[in-house]
């Protein structure tokens, strides 16, 4: 072995590759009974790389390098493990290193084959792929979680005569986008149907297992949706026609993914013990039959009933949300018509709600293990319906962030409705994934962004 290599060295290895018989011990006595008189035994070989030379491609470590810590080698007996601790791989001394342990890399692998069937999926169902900036003056939430950008110069403006003069004090209100929605909504009023797969950013202090500050979101919108019965059948659409492409992906014969998916279950799952046969009939399962649908009060009144329900304020909690889902028979689960109240200014009101006129025609789709995957909604289309929604929920309409929003309506507008797909909990479903944290490369949480 050459001088200085270690754990996390690169090496070059030239040689030759050897035939080698393999044998498995818990097949050799199978085999043996099961071997008739007469026949030939036909082992298994493999190949092996019988070195004649080693390089070294790191180079001789420096002298900083090299006059390493006790923190140091901690990181690297660690990293050098067969199975290194999940909280070292998120913390910010593992996460420039983590590819490397093979569970993590078969998860980046695996995520890369679910964006392909996003984009094909979306492509099949006449979607065009559209791009949507995240520099935005608007909060389309109204949640006021949002990242704001500041610069570190002045900002040069245009003044009447053409010439352009510095100041400080206008257009501070730059955020991070919390969502593609509205510029979605004015494109796809001009192309009939889009979707972006794009960054988002939620400066929501949340530190749980399925909250990230920045994550990939699928957002569409279409014309062709003009009610919520019509938007829950194409969102049903899109999910089972993503989840049923990776089923064909696992099971095709030319495929890697089987293997990846097998070290993702055995590192990354709540279970661990998750066979690739276990995980892959809990999806199908769940497509064997329409997912359900219930109204926002008939879940509440059955969780009231349950003992489960604490309050609508703040809308359904993650252990109610599983409550519902296992309501209905551990499938994927529509809520719909929420009170006006918890969803934003843009959702339709419901004119068909029987519960209360006070509805929206809102919806969120609840999967098992997860809850809330997708959150959709019929879009209101009249321009003062609007306007007032904006004032109640204290926007202007009359600002630049919300007045090209209130002109939409009219000039060609028409009845649209749209949905965001959260794609990393998508991950954490479609691969029994536990912690968000490790379904992306480098996880970004609100105070923990480390590089």
């Amino acid at each position: 072995m050459p001088e200085h290599v270690a754990v996390g060295s690169a090496v070059s290895v030239r040689g030759r590759l050897v035939l080698r018989p393999l044998r498995r011990r818990h097949q050799q006595q199978e085999d043996e009974e099961e071997q008739k008189p007469g026949e030939k035994e036909t082992p298994e070989v493999t190949l092996e790389l019988v070195a004649d030379v080693i390089r070294n491609l790191s180079g001789q470590p420096s002298a900083e390098i090299g006059s390493t810590t006790d923190a140091d080698h901690s990181l690297l007996g660690a990293m050098s493990a067969s199975r290194p601790k999940l909280g070292l791989l998120r913390s910010d001394r593992g996460l420039a290193w983590r590819h490397r342990v093979p569970e993590m890399a078969a998860l980046l692998r695996l995520r890369a084959a679910c964006k392909s069937i996003v984009h094909r999926v979306m492509q099949e169902r006449a979607y065009l792929e559209v791009d949507t900036p995240i520099l935005t003056r608007t909060d389309c939430e109204g949640a006021g979680e949002t990242f704001l950008i500041q610069s570190t110069k002045p900002t040069l403006s245009a003044t009447p005569d053409g010439s352009g003069e510095l100041h400080s004090e206008e257009n501070t209100d730059v955020h991070l986008t919390v969502s593609a929605q509205l510029h979605l909504e004015a494109l796809a009023l001009g192309m009939g149907r889009v979707y972006s797969l794009s960054p988002t950013f939620r400066a929501e202090p949340s530190h749980s297992r399925f909250h990230l500050a920045e994550f990939l979101m699928l957002e569409a919108e279409s014309v062709l949706l003009d009610s919520s019965a019509a938007l829950c059948t194409e969102m049903e659409t899109i999910v089972a026609s993503i989840v049923s492409s990776f089923l064909e992906k696992l099971d095709s014969r030319a495929s890697d993914l089987p293997k990846d998916l097998h070290l993702v279950l055995s590192y990354l799952s709540e279970s661990l013990n998750s066979s690739i046969a276990e995980h892959t009939a809990k999806l199908r399962r769940m497509l064997l039959q329409p997912f359900a649908k219930v109204t926002f009060t008939e879940a509440t009144n059955y969780l009231q009933k349950a003992g489960r329900f604490r309050s609508s304020d703040g809308g359904l909690s993650k252990e109610e949300e599983q409550k519902i889902c296992h309501w209905v028979g551990d499938r994927p689960v529509f809520v719909t018509d929420f009170p006006a109240s918890m969803k934003p200014f843009y959702c339709a009101s419901s004119s068909t709600a029987k519960e209360s006129p006070a509805c929206v025609q809102a919806v969120d789709l609840l999967v098992p293990d997860i809850g809330e995957l997708i959150g959709g909604s019929v879009r209101e289309t009249d321009h003062s319906t609007l306007a007032a929604k904006m004032l109640r929920q204290g926007l202007n309409p009359q600002s630049p962030s919300m007045a090209w929003y209130l002109g939409l309506r009219g000039h060609g507008g028409a009845p649209h409705a749209g949905f965001g797909l959260g794609f990393d909990r998508l991950l954490l479903w479609i691969l029994g994934v536990y912690n968000i944290r490790d379904t992306v490369p480098f996880p970004r949480e609100l105070e923990k962004i480390y590089m």
